[in-house]
Order: C-alpha cells, then sequence, then structure tokens
C-alpha cells in the first residue's frame, strides 16, 4: 500500500508541472490533464500523512476514549 500511495504522489509530481508547460500549446486540455495531476499530488500527500499517523499511534483509540464514550451514552 505505501508504495501504491508513493508512486500517485511521484505520477503526479511528473505530471503536473509537465502539462502547465504543454498548456500554452494545447490549451484547456493540458490545463485539466495538469489539475489531475495535482489532485494526485494532494491524494498521494494525504496518503502519506494517514501513513504516518496509522504508524505512530496517533489515529489509536485509547481505553479512555472507550470509558468516555461509554459515559456519554449511558447519560443519554
Amino acid at each position: 500500500m505505501e508504495a501504491a500511495v508513493g508512486e500517485v504522489a511521484l505520477g503526479g509530481s511528473v505530471i503536473l508541472p509537465v502539462f502547465v508547460l504543454l498548456e500554452l500549446r494545447l490549451g484547456l486540455l493540458a490545463g485539466g490533464i495538469a489539475d489531475i495531476g495535482g489532485l494526485m499530488v494532494i491524494v498521494g500527500l494525504v496518503g502519506m500523512l494517514v501513513g504516518i499517523l496509522r504508524y505512530s499511534g496517533g489515529l489509536d483509540v485509547t481505553e479512555n476514549d472507550v470509558a468516555e464514550a461509554d459515559a456519554a451514552e449511558g447519560a443519554r
């Protein structure tokens, strides 16, 4: 999975500047492809951030969080 995220970011980082330069010749078609390349970079970076948070335990639920959720449900 990590390789796929890196490949998306790498592909987007190549597509974006190439098609921005081609936009002068090809017009809106190249601009649209450049936008897709930018979206690929954003998706890759968000995927990397999620991977870092998962690896570091930043997205883990603690026992305290579970106890607080149970107490909130009991109060309803």
